[in-house]
C-alpha cells in the first residue's frame, strides 16, 4: 500500500505530506476513529496539536540524545511498542530541546502564565 502512494516509503520525507489531496475532504489517518463513532473532539484536538507543534518547532532546536539506547527507533515496524495495536504507539525515546532564542521563550512563558492565571 505505502509503495503505491509514496516514493521511497521507508525514508522520512516530511515534504511528501504537503500536497496530498484529501480523499473526500477526510483526514489521512483514523487515530480518532471514523464515521458516527468518531471522537467528537477530533477537530479541536488537531487544532491544538498544530499550535503545540508550531510553538515547539519555533521555540526549540530538537536534538537527539547522546545515549544511543534512548534514541528513537525509526523502523516503521520495530518502532511500535504494541505490535497488535491499530495505530502506532512509539517505544519511549529521549531528545534534547535547546531554546532557539531564550529571551523570546521566556516572554512566551510569561504571556502564557498571565493568560492562564485565572485557571
Amino acid at each position: 500500500m505505502w509503495a503505491a502512494n509514496f516514493k521511497d516509503p521507508m525514508s522520512f520525507h516530511i515534504e511528501r505530506f504537503l500536497d496530498i489531496p484529501k480523499a473526500g475532504g477526510r483526514t489521512q489517518h483514523l487515530g480518532c476513529g471514523a464515521g458516527t463513532r468518531m471522537c467528537a473532539g477530533a477537530h479541536l484536538a488537531n487544532r491544538e496539536l498544530y499550535v503545540i507543534f508550531t510553538r515547539l518547532i519555533l521555540g526549540f532546536h530538537i536534538r537527539e540524545t547522546s545515549d544511543l539506547a534512548a534514541r528513537p527507533v525509526l523502523d516503521t515496524i520495530e518502532c511500535n511498542s504494541v505490535l497488535t495495536s491499530l495505530v502506532t504507539q512509539p517505544k519511549p525515546f529521549k531528545v534534547h530541546f535547546v531554546p532557539r532564542d531564550r529571551g523570546r521563550l521566556e516572554k512566551w512563558i510569561a504571556e502564557s502564565e498571565e493568560r492562564t492565571a485565572y485557571l
